[in-house]
C-alpha cells in the first residue's frame, strides 16, 4: 500500500502500512505536524521538522473534573451533543445537470462521498453549477470516494452540494454526521 493522503482537516491526515516506513520516514509524507495511521500495526506517528516519524499520542478525554488553582474545569458527557450518522443516494438522472444530494437544508460536520463502484464515467461533486468542465468540481471514479470536513464554527449545508456524471444512472451513496 502506497502513503494515502486521506486530508488536512482530518486525523490521521495520512494512512500508510508499517511496511512504507524506511530509515524511520515515508516517501512522500511532506506535511510537518501530520499525523499517520500505520494501519497495519495501529501505530500512530507524527511527521516532524526534518520529516522523519516520531511517536504520536493520542489526544485523550475523560468524563470528569480538574481542579488547577482559582480554576475548575468541567466535562459533564451528559451536556454533549448527540451526533447521528444519516446517509443517502442520489443517482444522476440526465447528465449535464447537476443534482441536489439533498433536496432539504439540512447542516452536518463532516460528510463522505462514495461513488458508485458500478459506475461506467466520472462522478462531479460540487456547487449547482457543477458539470464535468466546471474548474471547482471533485471528481470521483468508479468506487472512490471524497471526505468533506469543516472546522467547528462553521455551518456545512450537505443541500449545497450536487453531484453531475458522465452517463445516466451513474450516482453516488453518502454518509453525513449530524
Amino acid at each position: 500500500m502506497a502513503l494515502n493522503y486521506i486530508g488536512a482537516l482530518n486525523v490521521p491526515n495520512y494512512t500508510a502500512l508499517s511496511t512504507d516506513v524506511v530509515a524511520n520516514a515515508i516517501e512522500g509524507a511532506t506535511r510537518v505536524g501530520a499525523i499517520v495511521l500505520l494501519t497495519d500495526t495501529a501505530i500512530w506517528k507524527v511527521i516532524l521538522d526534518d520529516l522523519t516519524l516520531d511517536d504520536y499520542a493520542l489526544p485523550i478525554s475523560f468524563n470528569g473534573s480538574v481542579d488547577i488553582g482559582a480554576v475548575h474545569l468541567d466535562q459533564d458527557l451528559s451536556e454533549s451533543i448527540a451526533l447521528t450518522m444519516e446517509y443517502g443516494i442520489q443517482n444522476v438522472s440526465t447528465p449535464g445537470t447537476a443534482e441536489a444530494l439533498l433536496g432539504s437544508s439540512t447542516y452536518a460536520i463532516s460528510m463522505t462521498v462514495f461513488a458508485h463502484s458500478s459506475n461506467t464515467g466520472n462522478i462531479y461533486l460540487g456547487n449547482a453549477l457543477v458539470d464535468k468542465t466546471t474548474s471547482t468540481q471533485l471528481i470521483l471514479t468508479a468506487g472512490n470516494y471524497a471526505i468533506v470536513d469543516v472546522p467547528l464554527g462553521y455551518k456545512f449545508g450537505i443541500h449545497n452540494w450536487y453531484v453531475d456524471a458522465d452517463d445516466a444512472t451513474d450516482g453516488v451513496y453518502f454518509t453525513y454526521m449530524k
